[in-house]
């Protein structure tokens, strides 16, 4: 196997209910860590995070994670996790991917929870490098 093998991909991330944990038929599609769009808001926003001082700006860094979050999402679709259309609306509708409307859910702290799932996504990396013949467990013994 060689190095430029090893490619990330996008992962799908199935929004839950905060209270029951069942699928709302909300799909994000995540980009993968490091990716140019997440470093791009991690350079602009985070050298507002500690004041001159030193100390922690805290409404920097609230911010810093409302745009690292926004930036991760290179798409969302309303389907289940069977891939058939989902009946989950957004004030009754199902509006185009519009990062300045997810980034509006994001300031809103009633759905930080959105931000979590996101955030708790991003713990497992492998997802993002998916196997194949190429890269599988059993073809990395080898």
């Amino acid at each position: 196997m060689d190095l430029s093998e090893i490619k990330a991909k996008t992962k799908d991330l199935h929004i839950t209910h905060p209270g029951t944990g069942l699928p709302l038929g909300w799909v994000f599609e995540l980009v993968f860590p490091g990716h140019p769009r997440i470093i791009a808001a991690e350079t602009q926003h985070g050298k507002r995070v500690h004041k001159r001082n030193g100390d922690l700006d805290v409404k920097a860094q609230r911010t810093l994670m409302i745009e690292i979050s926004a930036a991760s999402v290179e798409n969302w679709r309303f389907e289940n996790e069977d891939g058939t259309p989902s009946k989950f609306t957004i004030r009754g509708d199902k509006p185009s991917f519009d990062r300045d409307m997810l980034r509006g859910y994001f300031e809103d702290a009633q759905y930080g929870w959105l931000r979590e799932q996101i955030a708790a996504a991003y713990e497992d990396r492998s997802d993002f490098f998916p196997a194949s013949p190429v890269n599988s467990k059993a073809s990395a013994k080898s």
